[in-house]
């Protein structure tokens, strides 16, 4: 797949400072905060008490400071819900003002491309480099992806200028093209990565969303808010329900541009016709990825699902790179 660079500049910061910022958000998170260090970030979700997803998160460790990046619209929704928690922390909760200009870079020459920019690589997903200009994280995908944040006093020099600057002096550099969203929200999908807006704020389990198994949660930390819930729907056996990636060629719908929202998808279960909403959507490189929440019964079955406008063309379910046979057993999906 070739380089892509990628603006991913709808996004907050949130802050959470003081002598007690890491021991408070330990009670309040998925994820082990005692495992957060300069070059290793976390991913994780603050629940409801009712165990439900308010928000998804990536942490980062900056000083004895904890970075919360969150979606758009989410920060100030996410803010209030941990002030609720703060009250007897010795911790300040603050949304930067000042953010930092993302990037996301992907592509099967990326790394080499981040190593001629940063004269190193992160390996390993989630691993963080601390760069002089920028730093760089490793996503999770099955094509390597990287996300760039420039540091505040480095914005004047943007990353497309770097590698202008480095390729007038480097015939060995990757080349790259400018990509849109579309194509990072594509790869997003096909890695079964759902972040949350405000939309889809409270209404899911992490179970769900897959997020007990692709690493958001951790099982063997101390209590959080919700834990007790999300907890016992992990350890009661196999899910009902789970999220599922799905895909459609553009080039079999006749008029794909016309398709209303909000998409659904129909399929026939125990001989009964039955809908469910698409929760996320990218039209990129001429197909249709979706993730949606669909009975794991109908995937075990290989039954048919559809886009509900489009009746006569079943959808691709594709497999997601964190399951495997123990965590939705009978996925039956295609690489």
């Amino acid at each position: 797949m070739q380089n892509l660079l990628i603006d991913l500049n709808d996004y907050q910061l949130l802050r959470v400072s003081g002598e007690d910022a890491r021991t408070f958000l330990q009670g309040q998170v998925s994820c082990d905060v005692n495992k957060l260090s300069q070059d290793k970030s976390l991913n994780g979700v603050i629940c409801n008490i009712k165990g439900r997803v308010i928000v998804d998160f990536r942490l980062l460790a900056q000083g004895d400071d904890c970075l919360l990046l969150v979606d758009g619209d989410m920060a100030h929704s996410c803010k209030a819900v941990l002030e609720k928690y703060a009250v007897f922390s010795k911790v300040k909760i603050h949304i930067e003002e000042q953010t930092m200009l993302r990037y996301g870079l992907l592509g099967d020459s990326a790394a080499a491309l981040i190593a001629a920019l940063f004269q190193d690589c992160p390996s390993n997903t989630d691993q963080v480099q601390l760069n002089p200009e920028a730093t760089v994280i490793k996503v999770a995908g099955h094509t390597p992806r990287f996300e760039i944040w420039f540091n505040p006093s480095e914005q004047s020099a943007t990353l497309a200028d770097l590698i202008a600057a480095l390729s007038n002096t480097s015939a060995e550099l990757p080349s790259y093209s400018q990509g849109d969203y579309q194509q990072w929200l594509a790869q997003d999908i096909v890695n079964g990565i759902l972040h949350i807006s405000a939309a889809l704020s409270g209404l899911y389990t992490p179970q769900l969303l897959n997020y007990d198994i692709s690493g958001l949660v951790d099982f063997n930390k101390g209590c959080y808010t919700g834990q007790e819930i999300v907890a016992r729907m992990y350890y009661r056996g196999k899910a009902k329900k789970r999220l599922f990636a799905a895909k459609l060629e553009i080039d079999t719908l006749s008029e794909p541009a016309n398709l209303s929202e909000p998409l659904t998808v129909s399929y026939q279960l125990d001989n009964t016709s039955q809908q469910e909403a698409v929760i996320s959507h990218s039209n990129s490189n001429n197909a249709l990825y979706l993730l949606l929440i669909l009975p794991s019964q109908l995937i075990e079955e290989e039954s048919p699902i559809y886009l509900s406008e489009r009746p006569d063309i079943p959808l691709e379910i594709l497999s997601l790179p964190y399951t495997t046979l123990g965590n939705t057993a009978g996925m039956n999906a295609k690489d």
